[in-house]
């Protein structure tokens, strides 16, 4: 993975999974070879904030949204751009948890919470934005 993760055109990375600004060379690509890359998407624009928390839209106009934690369900594209242009933003908002389990008690109930939308910027990686791309 190194050869594609340190190239300049690298916009995020995972465990298994790379996002690039130009395309791979065809040998290093199939759907069905063990050790080859899986073309998944054609990306035309994207906001890769923070590890697990990203949004892009595809060439054929597919929005594909992922963000770790509680509030996946409340982030929107229109987020993800607010949160480009200040990454330190933080906002609480409410979330309903329709699955709770006392254990002490064994009761399942529902609960409202708050729950914290951000990104978290740990010191494992270092963030860059570059705004002209």
């Amino acid at each position: 993975m190194y050869p594609y993760i340190s190239r300049e055109d690298c916009y995020y990375t995972d465990t298994d999974s790379v996002v690039l600004g130009q395309p791979l060379p065809e040998e290093v690509i199939s759907s069905s070879v063990l050790g080859k890359f899986k073309l998944e998407h054609r990306v035309k624009k994207g906001y890769f904030l923070a590890p697990k928390s990203y949004f892009f839209i595809t060439m054929d106009g597919t929005e594909v949204i992922k963000y770790k934690g509680p509030g996946k369900s409340l982030v929107t594209p229109e987020w993800f751009e607010s949160q480009y242009a200040d990454p330190s933003r933080t906002e609480r908002v409410p979330l309903e948890a329709n699955f709770r389990i006392d254990w002490h008690t064994l009761n399942i109930f529902k609960k409202d919470t708050l729950v914290r939308l951000g990104i978290k910027l740990g010191t494992k990686r270092i963030p860059l934005y570059h705004r002209d791309v």
